[in-house]
């Protein structure tokens, strides 16, 4: 008997859509789906993405869109943007560290917008122990604002990758061996990092140095579904959770009835604490403990 793998998820897109349009009996007979109701149901889809993106924002929830990178720096620089290769899709900063010239971490502040403007002077010298994250609508147009400032920088190693154009940048000082080369050694994304320019050849037993950086875990977007063919960047088990939810919010276009949308919310309930325990609702319920002792 062959065996099953659960490696690969193959919920795409368009079996959601078919799947929530059945579950409100607007699923056609001839199973021909109108460009308009796709479309429909496409944006309410995705509209169910962003929401759930900004359920993750703050919560210990969305742990599969972790992502991490790290920032140079630039001398008496205070503010960075894409323009110095910050992230483009940062939702929520999750946590920073200081990473000296030894690659040792010093862990930063994240601070309120408030809280830097509290800071008397904005360009004193020093290692960064203070981040502002500042958010805006668009992610390509969000800054890190860093206090204090480095007002002078080591020179950072720089190689090859064994493509032999692409430059890699080292963000944590090490001596080079088969492990950490990039980009076939085991552990080279420790050490180095997509960036910068006119890199060297890359030489076995060699002691590279990291610059003074700022090494950050984000949060990044889930992924719309642009196409038909496309899995959702959830885990496997959320493709119920999405179906239900699907289905609520399409629900009042075919006039389903409350009690039966009140039921398709239980149900949506239902999938997502089982997927996510932490959010189960708390009783506010008053138990008289006597009556069990």
């Amino acid at each position: 008997m062959a065996v099953g793998t659960s490696a690969l998820s193959d919920y795409t897109r368009n079996q959601l859509i078919s799947d929530a349009l059945r579950k409100v009996r607007a699923f056609p007979p001839d199973g021909r789906i109108s460009l308009d109701l796709h479309e429909r149901a496409m944006r309410a889809l995705n509209r169910v993405v962003r929401h759930e993106d900004l359920r993750g924002v703050g919560d210990a929830i969305n742990q599969w869109s972790i992502s991490s990178a790290p920032l140079l720096l630039v001398a008496d620089s205070q503010i960075y943007s894409d323009a110095e290769n910050l992230k483009t899709n940062i939702v929520d900063l999750l946590s920073v560290v200081y990473r000296n010239s030894e690659g040792v971490d010093t862990p930063m502040a994240i601070v309120s917008r408030g809280q830097y403007d509290a800071l008397q002077e904005k360009d004193i010298k020093g290692d960064p122990d203070t981040i502002y994250f500042e958010r805006t609508k668009l992610l390509i147009d969000q800054r890190f604002w860093v206090y204090p400032v480095k007002d002078s920088l080591t020179t950072s190693s720089t190689v090859l990758g064994t493509d032999g154009f692409t430059t890699f940048t080292c963000i944590l000082s090490h001596t080079s061996d088969s492990t950490n080369r990039p980009t076939t050694g085991a552990s080279w994304e420790l050490y180095w990092h997509a960036v910068g320019s006119g890199g060297s050849a890359w030489v076995t037993a060699t002691a590279y140095t990291n610059p003074e950086l700022i090494y950050y875990s984000y949060k990044a977007p889930l992924f719309d579904f642009g196409g038909q063919y496309d899995n959702p960047s959830f885990p496997s088990g959320f493709g119920s959770f999405l179906m239900w939810k699907l289905a609520l919010d399409l629900a009042p276009e075919f006039n389903i009835g409350l009690e039966e949308r009140m039921w398709l919310e239980r149900m949506v309930e239902k999938h997502y604490s089982e997927l996510v325990p932490t959010r189960k609702v708390v009783s506010t319920e008053t138990h008289n403990k006597t009556l069990y002792y």
